[in-house]
């Protein structure tokens, strides 16, 4: 299921290097979401929400601080990111600093 939803964005990701990412007209006709819904995504840090262009609903995970983060990205940065007041640096939510 997350193999599919990876490959889903890649080639959200293909289409927008090759055109600059907007949400083109029809896009979501492009693209086959996986299931996401509130009975799948269920959990601390879990929160529903619509996905690059509103295609898709995903699951993001909000990580707390000394979780390892993604690097910046269209696929990662879609499925999780670092809490309000946090920053992925050197691939570990810390501290915003001034």
């Amino acid at each position: 299921m997350n193999k599919l939803f990876a490959i889903t964005f890649f080639l959200i990701w293909l289409i927008s290097l090759s055109q600059g990412f907007s949400c083109r007209p029809n896009i979501c006709q492009l693209v086959r979401c996986a299931p996401a819904s509130p009975k799948t995504c269920i959990g601390p840090n879990r929160v529903l929400m619509d996905g690059p262009c509103g295609c898709c609903k995903i699951c993001f995970i909000y990580l707390d601080e000394g979780e390892s983060c993604p690097k910046e990205g269209l696929l990662a940065s879609e499925m999780s990111g670092c809490r309000r007041g946090l920053k992925c640096i050197d691939g570990v939510c810390r501290q915003k600093l001034c």
